[in-house]
Formats: structure tokens, sequence, C-alpha cells
């Protein structure tokens, strides 16, 4: 796992320089904030809501009370998606802003 990890990161710095210098600083300096945003706002929009499912959907599974999973189950997938909304329209409203000073 640690190599896979090594792996990913010299690719990104890879990916990174062979992109900067095919685009530029600039371009590179735009795509990079991008990712950051949308990053920040992916993790913003689930709302710990994967660490939720994996304690809570153990704990109903290890007792066989199935009907319990498919609530939490149901109740984590209505909230994450309503905040992923949420933040989407936030981010569509806001991309003559960005925009703007990006």
């Amino acid at each position: 796992m640690l190599v896979v990890r090594g792996f990913g990161a010299v690719a990104g710095v890879l990916a990174t320089l062979v992109a900067s210098r095919m685009l530029g600083a600039d371009a590179v300096g735009i795509v990079s904030l991008a990712l950051t945003i949308v990053t920040v706002l992916a993790t913003v929009s689930r709302l710990g809501m994967d660490s939720a499912l994996v304690r809570f959907i153990g704990v109903h599974a290890a007792h066989d009370e199935w009907g319990q999973v498919k609530g939490v189950f149901g109740l984590a997938q209505k909230w994450s998606g309503r905040a992923s909304l949420g933040v989407a329209l936030i981010l569509f409203l806001s991309a003559g802003l960005l925009a703007q000073y990006a």
C-alpha cells in the first residue's frame, strides 16, 4: 500500500511538472485552485456520513437488524444528497465571482 501511495505522489508531481510546462504557471494555478475548491466542498458535503455509515451499519448488521441498516443508509443518502445539492448550488451561483478573481 505504501508503494502505491509513493507511486501516486511521484506521478502527481510529474503530472504537475508536465502540465505547468504545457499550460503555463497561471493555468496550472487555476486548475489547482479549482481542484482544491471541489475537494473541500466534497468533504463538506459528505457531512461525516462515511464514518457514521461504517459505525452504525456495522452495529446493526451484527445484530441482524436489517431494517435499521436500510434506514441508516437511506438517512445518510438523504442528508448527504441534500448537502451535495446545496454545495453544488452555492458553487454554481458563485461561479461568476470565482471566475472574476481566478
